[in-house]
Order: structure tokens, then C-alpha cells, then sequence
């Protein structure tokens, strides 16, 4: 799952509509605020656009279920193995609740790096893995990411993938093959310190943030095209949420 044309205008989707929210069940209606991937649209559980289409995915793929279903109301299955990649607490304690589902993270336990093949290795074998927004972040690029991703499912299993995608024909690379790098505070805002694997280190006075400055770092634009192509090359069968979903939830 994925979000073409990230960039679209929020003014060309008003609505006054009610929805179901897919994760907790309660009832809502949005009022004409426009619909947006990071706005607040159940005032239950707090699920905002990407999140309720991150779940309708999981009850599609996993469970067979169209999007007027609830995981709320979804009877456990924890022959059902999954993790996910610092997805948001809002879903993910109920995920754990339904399914044999570990949340992990790369700067804390549970641990998982999705960039080494080994770091899946106690969690396996794995019937889905929920990669939410984590690809315009990772040192690799999304051709050497997803891969790995494939590798760690068991036969016939699920990715459930979200990331902002652009029209472009291939993705943009904001920095080169990273070392690492540093974010540093200064009097008119941050800076980042690149440290490239190869060349001299040297000063982005611009970085770009997910979640506000000095956040999380943006270090790719992604393509929608290159996204499909990457992930069909491994062997994916690529699906994307029907255009009725994506209009339900912003996302």
C-alpha cells in the first residue's frame, strides 16, 4: 500500500461524510476539513488518515475482510505471525491482541533493522510485515531494501507498505551512500552534519523532517513508478487499496 500523488491539493477532496473507523469500530464523520494522510479522524482511538488505511489493508490481505470491517471485532488469530516497523501504539496493541504481532524498532527493543537480513531471523517465520512510512528514511534505497523485505516472509506472505510517493520516474537520492550523520540545533534552526561512506563530510543547512524539525530525517523522494518496479522485480504481486478506500480514510 502505498500514497501516490502525496502532493495533491487537499481543497479537491471536501467531505462530510460518516465512516466506521477500521481499527476501533466507532462511529464518525469528518466536516469538510478536507482529507489529509496525518489529520485526526476517529475522536475514539485517535486513528488519523494513514493509519485506518494501514489497518483496511492488513484485514484485506490477512484476513480476507473488506474495509467495513473492524480489527476491534476480529476474533484472534495468533497462528498469524507479524511485526512491524515502529508502527504507531494507536493499532499496534491491538494487532498484538489479534495476531502473534511484535512492533519493533531500530533505536529500541524489540529491536529490528530492516536493512540486515539477519535482524529478521527471530521473528521469522513471518506471515506479514507492516512497513509504514520507513522507506524515505533507511540509509538504503527502497531497490536494496524491499529485497530483504521479501526474503524475510514465508511463502505467500504479506507485505503491508505505506510510504509518500511522487510522480517521478525514478526515485531521488537526497545524499549519497551515508556513513552516517548528525543533526545539530543552531540560532536559525538545524543543520545536518553528512558523512558519506566515500568523500569529505560536509553541511546540509536545509534538511528536511518528518514529524518537525530535527525529527526524522527525509532522505529520498520516492517514485511511485520505481516503488512498483522494485517491488515486482523481487517477486511481489503488487495490489494498492481500491480509490473508494483511499477517499474513505485520506490515506
Amino acid at each position: 500500500m502505498h500514497d501516490p500523488e502525496q502532493n495533491r491539493s487537499l481543497s479537491d477532496h471536501r467531505h462530510d461524510d460518516a465512516y466506521v473507523c477500521p481499527v476501533c469500530g466507532e462511529a464518525g464523520r469528518r466536516h469538510g476539513t478536507g482529507i489529509h494522510r496525518e489529520l485526526n479522524l476517529c475522536s475514539s482511538c485517535g486513528s488519523n488518515s494513514r493509519f485506518c488505511a494501514t489497518v483496511v489493508a492488513v484485514l484485506k490481505a490477512i484476513v480476507g475482510q473488506d474495509s467495513d470491517y473492524n480489527l476491534s471485532q476480529m476474533a484472534p488469530q495468533k497462528a498469524i505471525r507479524g511485526i512491524g516497523c515502529s508502527d504507531s501504539e494507536v493499532y499496534a496493541r491491538l494487532l498484538a491482541d489479534k495476531f502473534d504481532y511484535v512492533n519493533t524498532f531500530y533505536h529500541g527493543e524489540p529491536l529490528l533493522d530492516i536493512e540486515n537480513d539477519h535482524s529478521y531471523l527471530e521473528y521469522q517465520p513471518l506471515n506479514f510485515i507492516i512497513c509504514n512510512d520507513v522507506l524515505e528514511h533507511a540509509f538504503l534505497p527502497p531497490g536494496e531494501v524491499i529485497p530483504i523485505l521479501y526474503q524475510s516472509l514465508r511463502p505467500g506472505g504479506y507485505l503491508i507498505l505505506c510510504a509518500s510517493t511522487y510522480k517521478l520516474s525514478k526515485h531521488i537520492e537526497k545524499y549519497p551512500p551515508l556513513a552516517g550523520y548528525e543533526v545539530n540545533k543552531t540560532a536559525k534552526g538545524y543543520q545536518l552534519h553528512v558523512q558519506p561512506k566515500l568523500g569529505r563530510d560536509y553541511v546540509d543547512p536545509q534538511p528536511v523532517f518528518h514529524g518537525g524539525p530535527g525529527s526524522v530525517l527525509e532522505l529520498r523522494l520516492i517514485s511511485d513508478q520505481g516503488l512498483q518496479r522494485n517491488l515486482r522485480s523481487v517477486g511481489f504481486e503488487v495490489s494498492q487499496l481500491s480509490d473508494s478506500v483511499l477517499k474513505t480514510y485520506g490515506a
